[in-house]
């Protein structure tokens, strides 16, 4: 089975399986043991966090969006993969808002992760990879296709972990002159479990 065609089973068994309930879970899941080290850098994705969505803004970033989307990870897999979900408003606040889900694998061999994602509002399972970078930044690439990873051409997206609370996801896009300037960034705030 390829590849794509794999990640797809995978998610939409994952997809019917989800709980009901949109609200903090507390329930994570652990880590299985016999994962590497290297399985923990997406550790600090695993729990409820609130985003605050900024936009590219000169050098800097724009005040926060009027929205509240909501990133919740897991691992599933009995521990040897995590799932994060995104759900664009907080369902608390909108039930019907648009929603996806990654599945991240580590690949040991490859010493990458492979990373399946669908949203509600797109039929099709796009495909990315993710390593740690020489600069020490835990980055993602888009390889889903032609069309997919050309929409990332000139683009760094890249996570930053302040603390075991707060993180963000971090999109830089080349301009004319081929500096990279600020594009997105969705900033990650612990919820602390049960509220």
């Amino acid at each position: 089975m390829p590849y794509r065609s794999a990640f797809a089973v995978i998610l939409w068994g994952i997809a019917s399986q989800s709980s009901a309930s949109d609200q903090a879970h507390c329930d994570y899941g652990e880590r299985h043991a016999s994962m590497p080290a290297e399985f923990d850098q997406y550790a600090f994705m695993i729990g409820d966090f609130r985003i605050e969505a900024r936009r590219g803004q000169g050098e800097g970033w724009s005040p926060k969006g009027p929205r509240e989307p909501l990133w919740r990870g897991k691992y599933i897999m009995n521990g040897m993969a995590i799932m994060d979900e995104w759900f664009g408003v907080d369902p608390a606040i909108d039930p019907q808002a648009g929603r996806g889900v990654n599945i991240r694998f580590w690949d040991a061999p490859e010493e990458k992760w492979k990373i399946a994602w669908q949203h509600t509002t797109d039929p099709e399972v796009r495909t990315l990879e993710s390593s740690v970078d020489e600069d020490g930044l835990l980055r993602l690439y888009r390889i889903h296709d032609e069309k997919f990873a050309a929409s990332a051409e000139g683009q760094k997206i890249y996570f930053e972990i302040y603390d075991k609370d707060h993180w963000a996801r971090i999109t830089e896009k080349r301009d004319e002159n081929g500096d990279y300037k600020p594009q997105l960034k969705l900033e990650a705030f612990r919820i602390a479990c049960g509220e």
